[in-house]
């Protein structure tokens, strides 16, 4: 993704806004339709879905798909993680 500086400094201001506000539900056996909708919601807020979901996956920043997954992995018990 091609950023400007200007892009990057809102995306990282609505990033520190969001994140710290955002309810992150836990994924349990039973709800993933509505956690993907919440997790999927709380990405867009935070300008971080189209590193999940790229129109070209070879120029997503690593940062930003970190970033995704940290904030994903929020909502998913230790049981169900591997080591990354």
């Amino acid at each position: 993704m091609s950023t400007s500086g200007k892009d990057v400094e809102v995306m990282e201001r609505a990033w520190n806004q969001a994140s710290g506000n955002l309810l992150w539900p836990m994924l349990t056996r039973t709800n993933y339709q509505e956690w993907s909708a919440d997790v999927k919601c709380n990405l867009e807020a935070m300008y971080l879905w189209d590193a999940v979901e790229p129109e070209d996956a070879l120029k997503v920043e690593r940062r930003r798909d970190r970033l995704a997954l940290g904030a994903m992995m929020k909502g998913v018990p230790p049981r169900c993680t591997l080591c990354c």
